[in-house]
């Protein structure tokens, strides 16, 4: 990524540099410096983002019940009580979202074991 911010400014900056100055040098060197930490800054935040949100999907386990439908996700859990449910919607290739009165959601996508059995338990909620 650091390799990219390196071409853009090679690319855009560097040709629009008049180099017999001295103030245009050391500003293109500024510029230089900041796009290539800020690439480099970003990169990591990135990475580190994306393993913490792997992290909590791993430990994410349903549950549906004759009475309620139960999310456990990093430690939390969400129970959406049968009689409270308000929308059942189906993404297709993603899974569904359950909503509740108060506005809760429970997400269960389609990579949960059984998702087929799940799918049709809690359609039969909605009629």
């Amino acid at each position: 990524m650091a390799l990219f911010g390196v071409g853009l400014i090679a690319f855009v900056l560097l040709p629009r540099v008049n180099w017999a100055r001295q103030e245009d040098r050391r500003a293109a060197l500024i510029v230089s410096i900041v796009v290539v930490c800020g690439m480099a800054f970003g990169t990591f935040v990135g990475r580190f983002s994306f393993r913490l949100k792997s992290q909590r999907w791993e430990s994410f386990a349903v549950e549906v019940t004759a009475d309620e439908l139960v999310r456990q996700m990093d430690g939390e859990e969400t129970r959406i009580a049968r009689e409270n449910v308000v929308s059942i919607r189906e993404y297709p290739r993603r899974g569904m979202v359950v909503t509740d009165r108060i506005g809760w959601r429970i997400f269960v996508p389609q990579t949960v074991e059984n998702y087929s059995g799940f799918r049709e338990e809690i359609l039969k909620w909605g009629k």
